[in-house]
This record gives structure tokens, sequence and C-alpha cells, in this order.
């Protein structure tokens, strides 16, 4: 039954981001969970290779996604993103729309990105300044579509 699960659940309460520690405070295990077993984590490396074969699996699978997950946003009019570190950008789509927009796009034979001028929602001058200056497309302007949460003063 373990095998059938979504790799996602197979890979919990492991990380998949490498740059987030795993803390076992922060999962939704019970405390049996945590007791010792074999070595999963030696020295902050992971050297449990079936685990690590299955992590690489959901990067891999995160990587082949990206165009289809772009056009899904293109569709629904999702053009606004946050920088990590400084926010995070959410949106709640009509689940007609979205379910639609997929629909469109994993039936479509011929895929076509168009540009739609998509910008980063930041907190603080200094954010919106080093970006600014390096050419990226910002603002710290009020959502009307997405809600952003900052996790810095503005």
């Amino acid at each position: 039954i373990y095998e059938r699960r979504p790799l996602v659940c197979r890979i919990y309460p492991m990380e998949i981001n490498p740059h987030i520690p795993l803390r076992p405070e922060n999962k939704g295990c019970p405390p049996e969970s945590w007791e010792q077993g074999p070595d999963l984590i030696v020295s902050d490396r992971l050297v449990d290779t079936e685990l690590l074969s299955l992590i690489e699996q959901s990067r891999q699978a995160d990587r082949d996604e990206i165009v289809t997950k772009q056009l899904i946003c293109q569709k629904l009019g999702i053009r606004t993103t946050a920088l990590k570190g400084n926010g995070f950008v959410a949106y709640l789509p009509d689940m007609n729309a979205f379910a639609a927009a997929i629909e469109q796009v994993t039936e479509e034979d011929d895929v076509c990105f168009e540009s739609s001028g998509s910008e980063f929602h930041v907190a603080g001058q200094s954010a919106l300044s080093t970006l600014r200056n390096e050419g990226a497309q910002v603002t710290d302007r009020q959502p009307e579509s997405y809600l952003f949460i900052p996790l810095q003063a503005a």
C-alpha cells in the first residue's frame, strides 16, 4: 500500500526543499515516529538512498511540470509572485476556471506560452529599489486579485 501513496506522502516527514532543515517539532507526526531507527541523515546529509531517490523524483516532477504550471497561471491571469524570504503571494482562483485551465492546458497539442509581464510583489523599499535597478518588474501596491503576506516590515 505504501508504494501506491502519492510521492509527497512517501517522502514526508522529510523536506523536499534542500534549503529547509528537518525540524521534528514542526511536523505532524506522532512521537514514536522520531524514535531511533535506521540512519536517514548523517552529518546533515541524507544517506537513505531509497528516500533520496523519492525526493529526486519529486523534484524532477516539479521541473517537468514548469511549463504546464506557467500556462495554467497564464490562463488564470496569475502574474505576480513574491521574492523568497520577502513574502508570499496567495491566490484563490475560481475552482471552475482552475479546472477548465488545467483541462485546456493538458489537452492542447500546440503549447504557446506568451510573456505575460510577470512581476514580483515585495515588501520594503530596499528590495523594491534593488529589483527595479536590476530591471525586474516589481510592485508594492495593494493587491486586488491575490493576498500578499510580507515576511518583513515594509
